[in-house]
């Protein structure tokens, strides 16, 4: 059976990133791939109906109306954006096809994600956008990749690594079967005691080993997100990857803070691993 990404399409701006990234995780997996988009239903007439529980008849029929034409637009707007980049990644040599789905775009992912094996959305961190990505990082049990609107070929991976058991865990179900393949990797650790540093990221080394994947180390004696995003710019990476997981106490101190801020402030594509059960892909 044919394993599949799944890539969301939501907007002319992240498309072609999403697509572009979507073709060479393809390419690397022998995948196909498939394109969502997702209608969210407006919520403006239920919150005019509860702010004014006496609308008048006829306003409720017309805004009524304007609300089913809209949403008819931007239904068409959504199929004609599927089947353009269909034909996009279709003509870059990938199978692909494509969901259109009316509902909120976490909800419809967990409902679907056992058949993919990757997640691919768009990074363009507008407010909206930011609440539905980390949305989805929380309900999602997929690897998920943050593309951004210029991705490219991965030759250079930087691995942020806190030294947790949930991470080992995530690393161990994802390199089995690498697919950031001819890739230099580097496992980073930000600390200022360096001894400890050391001893961190010599455990995380051993994950790496007992798949025969080489990776450098390196300690960055700082400890912020635009640290951490600093270095991966300053030194030519081209992906950075990073840890979320399912746990909720921990999965709000880690995502909340320093995973947020580096989505926030980077320019490159950010991979998160989760501490997932059933899916597997290799990185």
């Amino acid at each position: 059976m044919k394993q599949y990404i799944l890539a969301c399409i939501d907007t002319k701006e992240n498309a072609k990133g999403v697509c572009d990234a979507a073709i060479y995780f393809a390419n690397l997996l022998g995948a196909g791939v498939t394109l969502l988009h997702a209608l969210e239903q407006s919520d403006d007439l239920e919150i005019n109906i509860t702010i004014n529980p006496n609308f008048e008849p006829k306003v409720f029929e017309e805004f009524a109306k304007h609300k089913e034409k809209d949403e008819q637009a931007k239904d068409k707007d959504g199929k004609e954006l599927l089947n353009y980049y269909q034909n996009y990644c279709e003509n870059a040599g990938v199978i692909t096809n494509t969901l259109h789905l009316h509902g909120d775009l976490a909800n419809l992912i967990t409902i679907i994600e056992k058949d993919y094996k990757l997640l691919v959305v768009g990074k363009l961190l507008d407010n909206e956008q930011d609440l539905q990505i980390k949305e989805i990082i929380k309900s999602v049990n997929l690897p998920i990749l943050l593309a951004n609107k210029d991705f490219h070929s991965i030759d250079k991976a930087l691995y942020a690594y806190d030294g947790s058991d949930n991470l080992d865990k995530a690393l161990n179900k994802v390199l089995v079967n690498p697919i950031i393949k001819n890739a230099s990797r580097v496992l980073i650790h930000l600390s200022k005691d360096e001894k400890k540093a050391k001893e961190i990221l010599e455990k995380g080394k051993k994950v790496f080993d007992k798949y025969n994947k080489a990776i450098s180390l390196e300690i960055l004696d700082r400890t912020s997100p635009s640290d951490l995003v600093d270095y991966a710019h300053n030194n030519n990476f081209d992906i950075i990857v990073m840890g979320a997981y399912k746990n909720m106490a921990i999965k709000h101190i880690i995502f909340g803070s320093f995973t947020n801020e580096v989505l926030k402030k980077s320019k490159l594509p950010l991979l998160i691993l989760k501490n997932y059960k059933e899916f597997e892909i290799g990185i």
